[in-house]
């Protein structure tokens, strides 16, 4: 009976562990594809910024560049705790995408003319920088 009880034990926390690592892969999944169609309050790399947050004594709201992380880019607390990175305070961020005009979110980098475009680009639009953006229908169509 204390066998049994063992194994009835070890099947039950291999059942547990094979749930924690297909409910890990599906939230990876979703910050895969949050990543490719970008969206209100979407990171660069797909995670979920919180709506509003503390750091350092100050409360934010959304994207702020006060202590710039990763470069001097915008950055945000994000939601969960495998997404972005490690703020050092119990919290995570990650790096906010640029905006256009039109409150588009750029992709970090895109092909274009058979080379990789890093950010945005002036090319073929001297004075009037562009970027491929992650939202379905927002922005402009080149031609």
């Amino acid at each position: 009976q204390r066998q049994l009880l063992q194994e009835t034990e070890s099947k039950r926390q291999k059942a547990i562990d094979a749930a924690k690592k297909a409910l890990v892969s599906a939230e990876q999944a979703k910050t895969q594809l949050r990543m490719l169609t970008g969206g209100p309050g979407v990171s660069v790399t797909g995670c979920l910024c919180e709506d509003s947050f503390d750091y350092k004594g100050k409360s934010f709201t959304g994207c702020t560049t006060f202590a710039a992380k990763g470069g001097g880019s915008g950055w945000c607390v994000v939601q969960g705790d495998t997404c972005g990175n490690d703020l050092g305070d119990g919290q995570r961020y990650d790096r906010c995408p640029t905006r256009t005009k039109a409150g588009c979110s750029c992709l970090q980098s895109f092909m274009t003319k058979g080379h990789m475009v890093k950010g945005c680009t002036e090319e073929r639009s001297q004075g009037q920088p562009w970027c491929k953006v992650r939202e379905s229908g927002c922005g402009l169509q080149n031609g």
